[in-house]
């Protein structure tokens, strides 16, 4: 049983370690770049929302998320699609409700399997489609695409 739980915590470790961290901060060019250490970093900011990466869990490779709701309004922050470097189509889920002026947190996972044809410290260039969503109406209220920069680890 304890050689069981030992061979588990290992395919889990190395799973871990396939996984990437880093991100970056705004630069001049209107992406978002710097070491993975740095965070909070934000990587959009407009009249509806602010979106900050604020860290990475070290273990499964989950950015946090923290998006501010800059409105008087309710809404829901889907993300529908993620492309990496413009040509690789990333499976990722995330989906925020964000009271009317408050802060929302959440996690994003890039699965290990996406990025197999990344090198460690391979910089990646993210372009995440994201729609604002109504959640009485279901009417969209905003739409758009956050490019922003990580590196994997």
């Amino acid at each position: 049983m304890k050689r069981k739980l030992v061979l588990i915590c290992s395919i889990a470790l190395i799973f871990a370690i396939g996984v990437f961290t880093g991100c970056g901060d705004s630069s001049d060019s209107g992406e978002a770049q710097a070491d993975e250490d740095q965070f909070p970093v934000t990587i959009e900011d407009n009249d509806y929302f602010t979106l900050e990466l604020t860290g990475v869990d070290d273990f499964w490779g989950d950015y946090q998320i923290q998006l501010t709701n800059k409105t008087d309004k309710d809404f829901n922050f889907n993300v529908e699609k993620v492309v990496a470097n413009g040509d690789r189509t990333l499976d990722v889920f995330l989906y925020i409700e964000a009271a009317a002026g408050t802060k929302a947190t959440d996690t994003v996972t890039f699965l290990s399997e996406d990025m197999d044809d990344y090198e460690k410290g391979d910089k990646i260039n993210l372009d995440m489609d994201y729609t604002l969503v109504d959640p009485e109406t279901y009417d969209d209220i905003s739409s758009g695409t956050v490019n922003f920069d990580i590196t994997k680890q």
